[in-house]
C-alpha cells in the first residue's frame, strides 16, 4: 500500500507514541462493545432458546391420552346436559298436566259432596215423614238407615276432601318450585350444550393449530439458534480486531526505537494492517448488526405465533381457558339441577303418596255407593208394601235413588280424574327418583374429572404463556441494548483512520524489501511473529515477501476467560516449529498443513 506524501500531511517520528495511544482507546471500546454485545447477545439466545423449547413441547401436551379422554367426557357432559334439560322441560309439562288433571277432580268431588249434604237433608224429611205415617212398621230404614249412611258419608268425603286439596296444594307448589327454576336455569341448562360444544370445537381447532404449528416451533427455534451461532462468529471479531491494533501498537513502539527508516517502514505496515482492519471491522458490525436485527424478527414471530395459538397468558385468552370456565359453569348449573331434582324427588313423593291415600278412600265412596243402593232399594220395597200410604215414602225413596245415581256418577268421574293423577305422580316420582339423582351426580362427577385434566394443561399452557410474557420483553431489551452497542461504531472507525492516515504520513511510501539479516528484517521478523491472523500474514507477506526460512505457521484455540475462543500463532507461545516437529516417533504425520494452518 502506498500513498504520495502530497496526499497527507508530513508526521515527525516523534509523533509515534501519540499514535500509539490514540490507538489504545478505540481498541478498548471496541472490546468493551462487543463484549456488552456478546453478553446480551447471549442472554437473548438463551430466553430465546427457553421460549422455543417451552412452546416446542406444548403440542405433544395438548395431545396427550389424558387431554383426548377429558375431551370425550366433556363432550358427553354437553351431550347429557341437552338431554337433562329436554327431560326437565318433558317434566314441567307433566307438572302442569298433574295440576290440571287434580283441578279437574275438583268437580266431581264437589258434586259428591253437594250429594252427600242432600242425604243429609234427605235423612231429616224421612223421619219426619216416616212419623206421619199410620201404622208403619220397621221404618228404620227411613228413620236410621238413611240418617247413618248420610252421617258415615259425610264423615269419609270430609276426609277424603282434606286429602284432596292437600294433594292440591303440593302440586301447586310442585308446579311453582319447578317455574322458578325453569326461569333462573333452565335456559342456562338447555344452552349448555351448545356451549360445551362450541368451547370444546375451539379447543380442538387450537390443539389442531398447535399441532400443525409444532414443526413450525421447531424449524424456528433451529434457525433462531443458527442466527445465534452466526450473530456469535460475527462478534469475534471483536477480539480479532482488539489483537490487531495490540500488534499495531506493539509493532510501533518497537519500530520507534530504530532508525528512521525502518519506522517509515513499519509505520507503512501498520497502516496497511490498520486500513484492514478498519474495512474488516466495518463489514463484520454490518453483519452483526444484520444477524441482531433477524434476532429480533425472529423474537417477534416466535411471539407472535405462540400468542396466536395459545392466546395472550391473560384470563379468557385462550379455547381451553374459555372451556374451563365454561365447564366449572356448567358444573354449578348441574349442581343446582341435582339439588331441584332432590327436592322434586320429595314432593313427587309426597304427591304420590297423598295419591294413594286418596284411592283408598274412594274404595271408602264407592262403598257409600253400594249402600246408599241397599237402601235405596229397601226404601222401594218398604214404599211398595205400603201401598198408597207409603206415597209420601215412595217420594223419599225416590228422592235417595236419585242421590245414588249422582253419587256414582261423581265417584267414577273423581275416581278416573285421581287414578290418571296416580299415574302421572308416579312417572314424575320414577323421573326424578334417585336414579335420576344418581345420574345426575355422575354426570356432575364426569363434568368435574374431565375440568381436572383440562386445567392441568391449562395450568402448562399459561405457565408457558408467562416465560413468553416474562422473556419476550427481556429479549427486546437485550437486542436493542446490542443494537445499540454498536452506536460509537462510526466514531471507533473515524478515530482508526485518522491513526491510518498519520501512519501513511509517517511511512510516506517507504516500502522496501528489508536485506536478509538487517536489523529491519530481524524487526520485521519478530512482528510476523506476533500475528495471530492469517489476514495478517498475508498483508506481511504481500509487501515484504513470505520469509524462506518460515515455518507453517500452527493456530492453537486460546481462551482468555471472556468466554471467547481466539487463535493465536504457536510459534508466539512454543517458539518457531519445523516440518520435522510435526511428526511423531512412529514418523507418522501429526497433521497436515493447508493454507499455512496445521489441521490435526
Amino acid at each position: 500500500m502506498s500513498i504520495a506524501l502530497a496526499e497527507v500531511p508530513h508526521v515527525p517520528p516523534s509523533s509515534v507514541p501519540e499514535i500509539v495511544q490514540s490507538l489504545a482507546g478505540p481498541r478498548q471500546e471496541i472490546e468493551a462493545a462487543f463484549l456488552n454485545v456478546g453478553d446480551l447477545l447471549s442472554r437473548s439466545a438463551g430466553l430465546l432458546d427457553q421460549i422455543g423449547s417451552t412452546f416446542e413441547t406444548l403440542p405433544r401436551d395438548l395431545d396427550r391420552p389424558e387431554v383426548n379422554e377429558a375431551t370425550a367426557r366433556l363432550t358427553q357432559v354437553g351431550s347429557k346436559a341437552q338431554e337433562i334439560s329436554d327431560s326437565f322441560a318433558q317434566e314441567q309439562q307433566d307438572i302442569l298436566r298433574l295440576v290440571d288433571v287434580v283441578a279437574k277432580a275438583n268437580r266431581p268431588i264437589t258434586e259428591l259432596r253437594k250429594t252427600i249434604r242432600m242425604m243429609g237433608i234427605l235423612s231429616v224429611n224421612a223421619r219426619v215423614v216416616a212419623a206421619t205415617v199410620p201404622n208403619l212398621e220397621d221404618s228404620d230404614v227411613f228413620t236410621t238407615d238413611i240418617a247413618t249412611l248420610s252421617s258415615s258419608a259425610a264423615k269419609t268425603i270430609a276426609a277424603f276432601t282434606a286429602i284432596y286439596e292437600k294433594l292440591g296444594q303440593e302440586v301447586q307448589a310442585a308446579a311453582a318450585a319447578r317455574d322458578k327454576f325453569e326461569q333462573s336455569q333452565s335456559g342456562t341448562l338447555s344452552g349448555l350444550a351448545t356451549r360445551i360444544g362450541t368451547s370444546l370445537d375451539a379447543v380442538t381447532r387450537q390443539r389442531k393449530r398447535s399441532s400443525d404449528g409444532s414443526a413450525e416451533t421447531v424449524q424456528m427455534s433451529r434457525a433462531i439458534g443458527q442466527r445465534v451461532m452466526t450473530a456469535v462468529m460475527a462478534l469475534q471479531v471483536g477480539d480479532a480486531t482488539r489483537q490487531r491494533v495490540e500488534h499495531i501498537e506493539t509493532g510501533l513502539r518497537k519500530a520507534s526505537e530504530m532508525a528512521p527508516d525502518v519506522l517509515s517502514v513499519v509505520a507503512e505496515l501498520a497502516a496497511a494492517q490498520l486500513f484492514d482492519t478498519i474495512a474488516t471491522l466495518d463489514n463484520d458490525v454490518a453483519e452483526a448488526e444484520q444477524a441482531l436485527g433477524q434476532l429480533a424478527r425472529d423474537a417477534q414471530t416466535i411471539s407472535a405465533r405462540s400468542r396466536e395459538i395459545y392466546g395472550s397468558g391473560g384470563q379468557d385468552s385462550s379455547a381451553l381457558s374459555r372451556l374451563n370456565q365454561e365447564m366449572r359453569h356448567a358444573t354449578a348449573v348441574l349442581q343446582d339441577c341435582e339439588r331441584e331434582r332432590k327436592q322434586l324427588g320429595i314432593v313427587a313423593g309426597e304427591v304420590e303418596n297423598t295419591v294413594k291415600v286418596l284411592l283408598e278412600h274412594v274404595a271408602a265412596v264407592q262403598a257409600i255407593e253400594a249402600n246408599m243402593r241397599l237402601v235405596s232399594l229397601n226404601a222401594a220395597i218398604k214404599c211398595a208394601q205400603l201401598g198408597p200410604e207409603g206415597a209420601a215414602l215412595n217420594v223419599i225413596a225416590r228422592q235417595l235413588r236419585s242421590l245414588t245415581t249422582d253419587t256414582v256418577k261423581a265417584a267414577e268421574a273423581a275416581a278416573e280424574r285421581l287414578a290418571e293423577a296416580a299415574e302421572l305422580a308416579l312417572a314424575f316420582s320414577a323421573a326424578s327418583g334417585d336414579e335420576a339423582t344418581q345420574q345426575m351426580e355422575q354426570l356432575e362427577q364426569d363434568a368435574a374429572d374431565g375440568l381436572k385434566l383440562m386445567e392441568s394443561v391449562e395450568v402448562r399452557i399459561r405457565d408457558a404463556l408467562l416465560v413468553l410474557e416474562d422473556a419476550a420483553p427481556q429479549v427486546a431489551r437485550y437486542l436493542d441494548g446490542a443494537s445499540g452497542g454498536f452506536s460509537n461504531h462510526q466514531d471507533i472507525s473515524e478515530t482508526l483512520s485518522d491513526a491510518q492516515m498519520q501512519l501513511v504520513a509517517l511511512g510516506a511510501g517507504s516500502v522496501q524489501k528489508p536485506e536478509p539479516g538487517s536489523e529491519m528484517a530481524s524487526l520485521l521478523e519478530e512482528i510476523r511473529k506476533t500475528y495471530t491472523m492469517e489476514s495478517e500474514r498475508q498483508i506481511h507477506d504481500r509487501m515484504f515477501g513470505k520469509p524462506a526460512a518460515a515455518a507453517a505457521p500452527v493456530l492453537v484455540s486460546v481462551n482468555d476467560g471472556d468466554g471467547l475462543d481466539t487463535f493465536e500463532d504457536f510459534d508466539s507461545i512454543a517458539g518457531p516449529i519445523t516440518a520435522e516437529d510435526t511428526k511423531a516417533a512412529n514418523d507418522e504425520p501429526l497433521g497436515v498443513v493447508e493454507d499455512d494452518v496445521l489441521l490435526f
